[in-house]
């Protein structure tokens, strides 16, 4: 999946996007933060896949710090989802 996502000098300033669009990895995150699906998504940049949107998104959590985070505020420690390990209590 992560493959739908490249990083090329020459478009975005260097910046990740999806492989054969100028579409950045950052402006579909940004979408879906501010509550869009990833159907509103597809519809509005015809060029992009549902795939395309999970991609971003897998390619975002694989760029988070591995190391537990402690979330004190839940008493949970949390560790990165790319990692898939569960929650733990502290």
């Amino acid at each position: 999946m992560t493959d739908r996502v490249v990083i090329t000098a020459d478009m975005l300033s260097g910046r990740p996007r999806i492989a054969g669009t100028r579409i950045g990895a950052a402006m579909i995150l940004e979408d879906l933060a501010a509550g869009m699906t990833i159907s509103d998504i597809v519809d509005a940049y015809p060029q992009l896949t549902a795939e395309d949107v999970r991609a971003a998104l897998a390619y975002a959590i694989a760029a988070l710090p591995a190391e537990p985070v402690a979330a004190e505020s839940c008493g949970f420690w949390l560790t990165s989802p790319a990692r898939a390990h569960p929650a733990r209590a502290q």
